[in-house]
């Protein structure tokens, strides 16, 4: 169980993705990524080493991309293990 745990880790680790937050409000936000996809969406939760009130437009960040269902179930994407780079 815990090699599982430990592979699934270095799988997400190999997936982080480096981008800008551009767009804040008040439980979310959205990311552009550095390589110019489309905007990736964030709940405030998904903040690993800072407070989503200390956050702002123009924070360079590192995030793991993962699929979700959206409301008009199309696939899309959220951003997950949101980090500040310092």
């Amino acid at each position: 169980m815990e090699m599982e745990r430990l592979i699934n880790n270095q799988k997400a680790m190999e997936k982080k993705q480096h981008g800008m937050i551009v767009i804040l409000e008040r439980n979310y936000g959205f990311i552009r990524p550095d390589d110019g996809g489309q905007n990736i969406f964030f709940y405030r939760k998904a903040l690993m080493n800072l407070d989503f009130e200390d956050l702002r437009e123009g924070t360079e960040v590192t995030y793991i991309p993962v699929e979700y269902q959206g409301k008009e179930e199309n696939r899309r994407m959220k951003a997950v293990a949101v980090e500040v780079i310092e």
